[in-house]
């Protein structure tokens, strides 16, 4: 008897995870892999178990080698190490090509401009609206990164074959989602940073109340 009560003791804790912090066992049901304790509550990953300090920087600025979120199969799976053998080095291509093609944005930016210069300059005034640089910049970036999408599209492709390969192997629809979004996670934190790079250039200062009382007695 008390070896049948180990061996359902056993059953009911296979699939569960400890807490890193407390030990408490945790079984997952569905959702995202971000857990947070009920006793302790300390938040940490169901994928390798870590406590978590920044979730946001957990799951998003790793690159390449980080914890997927939303990833509900199994890491330690036969069938995960091969997706992740396959999508591992496309994403670390994916990164260098974002970043070179980054780089491209420097040479697409003075064509577009010369060629938009004309439909924007105003002869009588010499000058040119406020908007003008900012559509020149737009067209730029988007001539610069559109062999990413032809890029990101041609995997697809790739991928849906991958996947069809990977069935016999009990693969399903959301690896093969995994597999297809796998170069915009390896760009992400990329994305991230230069998000807040440009709203932390477009924050203006605010006027100092001192200085504006200085200017007004002056």
């Amino acid at each position: 008897a008390r070896e049948e009560r180990l061996a359902e003791q056993g059953a009911g804790l296979r699939d569960t995870k400890a807490c890193p912090l407390c030990g408490v066992r945790t079984e997952k049901t569905g959702g995202c892999n971000h857990m947070t304790c009920q006793r302790c509550g300390a938040d940490w990953c169901w994928m390798c178990g870590a406590k978590l300090e920044d979730v946001t920087a957990h799951y998003y600025f790793g690159g390449p080698l980080a914890c997927g979120q939303f990833d509900d199969f199994e890491p330690c799976s036969p069938l995960s190490y091969t997706i992740r053998l396959v999508t591992l080095p496309l994403q670390i291509l994916s990164l260098l090509l974002f970043l070179l093609l980054s780089l491209t944005v420097l040479v697409w930016f003075p064509l577009v401009y010369i060629v938009l210069m004309p439909c924007y300059f105003n002869v009588w005034k010499c000058s040119m609206p406020a908007g003008a640089l900012k559509c020149v910049m737009l067209c730029s970036v988007v001539l610069a990164f559109v062999p990413f999408v032809i890029f990101q599209v041609s995997w697809t492709l790739a991928a849906a074959l991958v996947w069809c390969v990977l069935q016999l192997c009990g693969a399903e629809r959301r690896h093969l989602s995994h597999m297809v979004r796998a170069p915009m996670i390896a760009i992400l934190p990329v994305l991230i940073w230069c998000q807040v790079l440009i709203e932390y250039m477009s924050v203006r200062p605010e006027p100092n109340e001192d200085d504006e009382a200085r200017g007004g007695s002056e």
